[in-house]
């Protein structure tokens, strides 16, 4: 009786995940077409470039994090809130990642010469620069290769120096983003729901539906996950003098993932750089503290300077 039980109960967990797996391979397809939709693929001298521009005034160039995309962070509310304040925002796919080739360019140097390229297509002169967390390397190259287009320079929790491969906080995130891609259904599966569960009904919710269609495209962010991990780990080390460009450093104080480290290593590189750490801040400060960090933007762009 027992045996014929568990052989039932079996069946029924293979068909409910089975069925599960068709929705999470079609969930797949649809998002991937929908994110495709709503972006532009242009060819750079580099080579293809994935982006999309929203909102308008004062031009950001977006260097994403690691794994992200042209979409990172677009419609949470740190930019909406800079929307408001008059600026548009610039936000391209980074190498490897959705449907810009790693072949556009694998070191950040390169990076920085494809987005420089993008910006020129584009028709802007000058671009205030937003490095976040992974995406800083490829940032500081482009305001260090590119300073004629850089209006100013904004690092939000970015990696800067070299990945020590046995730092125990950043192994773990390492470890947890390699289960993702090497388990994404199952990943999907769990998280999605879960992560719904603690957020509000309403303008929220927004976030879960993007959450689980971030889930579901970490296979077409591998080649730029695997690519940064290798780049990451023999980043030259910050050159005297970094970047002519006004240059903003927002970084949590205890962050685990970039440690505060490389905002202080910036800061001692980039003449009459300006650092603000928050107290209690981990790795998720871009969305903790959104508001505090869109503030802090739109007043150091604004400012103005002597030419």
């Amino acid at each position: 009786m027992v045996k014929r039980l568990l052989w039932w109960l079996s069946l029924i967990l293979l068909v409910v995940l089975g069925l599960s797996y068709r929705h999470y391979l079609a969930f797949q397809e649809d998002a991937f077409a929908k994110w495709a939709m709503d972006s532009q693929l242009t060819q750079t001298p580099q080579g293809p470039v994935e982006f999309q521009r929203k909102g308008a005034g004062i031009p950001l160039l977006q260097f994403h994090g690691t794994p992200s995309s042209y979409r990172g962070n677009l419609n949470f509310p740190i930019y909406q809130s800079l929307f408001d304040q008059g600026f548009e925002l610039i936000s391209p796919s980074r190498p490897g990642y959705m449907r810009t080739p790693l072949s556009t360019g694998r070191t950040p140097a390169a990076q920085a010469d494809a987005f420089s390229a993008l910006v020129s297509q584009l028709g802007y002169d000058k671009v205030v620069v937003v490095g976040i967390s992974g995406g800083g390397p490829s940032a500081l190259a482009f305001a260090e290769r590119h300073p004629d287009q850089c209006r100013a320079l904004v690092l939000i929790e970015a990696l800067a120096l070299p990945i020590d491969a046995n730092a125990q906080d950043l192994s773990s995130y390492a470890r947890l983003l390699t289960l993702v891609l090497d388990h994404n259904f199952l990943a999907w599966l769990v998280a999605s729901p879960l992560f719904s569960h603690f957020l509000p009904e309403g303008p929220q919710q927004q976030m879960s539906e993007e959450f689980a269609e971030y889930l579901a495209m970490f296979p077409h962010f591998e080649a730029g996950m695997r690519n940064d991990a290798e780049q990451f780990k023999r980043l030259a080390p910050l050159p005297p003098q970094l970047t002519p460009c006004p240059t903003l450093i927002l970084h949590g104080l205890d962050d685990q993932v970039v440690p505060f480290d490389n905002a202080t290593a910036m800061l001692a590189q980039i003449p009459g750089a300006k650092l603000v750490p928050f107290k209690g801040a981990g790795h998720e400060l871009f969305y903790s503290h959104a508001a505090q960090i869109s503030q802090a933007v739109a007043d150091f762009v604004k400012t103005p300077r002597a030419p």
